[in-house]
């Protein structure tokens, strides 16, 4: 489902505060607008992923009132494409996490050896390797792998 909310954004110290003008309590910070549009935004969609009871009604955006040196900005949030995220980011972590996150890499893809040898373009013996345990690639090749093989 898909929320609209305003959200007032002002400068504090050298961040960039927000809070939604119907939602009590919803607040963050990012440090550029940009970022604080996004924090915006995840933090209405993570609201409404975990809210029970009936949605607070939105203010039409015009009849928000702003301060100056305040802009307002209507956030959009889909809970539908959080939650995605959130299950991808789920099973990122949990093969990043697992004794063997080649291996298990390739038990949660039903991927062969030689399949992920050829999408990477390393050598068999390298990707038998890691799938076996015998050695491991550096993590920062690691997540590189496994943000490859899962996008």
């Amino acid at each position: 489902m898909i929320y609209e909310y305003p959200a007032l954004f002002y400068a504090d110290e050298n961040k960039v505060a927000f809070h939604f003008y119907d939602l009590e309590n919803l607040h963050s910070f990012g440090d550029s607008l940009d970022e604080a549009i996004l924090a915006a935004q995840e933090l209405l969609a993570d609201f409404f992923l975990h809210l029970e009871g009936t949605c607070p009604a939105a203010t039409p955006l015009e009849m928000v009132p702003v301060k100056a040196l305040q802009v307002v900005k209507l956030i959009s949030a889909d809970t539908a494409i959080y939650k995605k995220e959130l299950a991808a980011q789920a099973e990122r972590d949990a093969i990043l996490n697992a004794e063997n996150p080649i291996a298990e890499l390739l038990r949660r893809r039903n991927l062969k050896t030689k399949e992920l040898s050829d999408l990477l373009e390393c050598p068999y013996r390298t990707a038998q390797d890691w799938h076996l345990g015998k050695s491991k690639p550096p993590t920062w090749v690691l997540k590189l792998i496994v943000d490859k093989i899962l996008n």
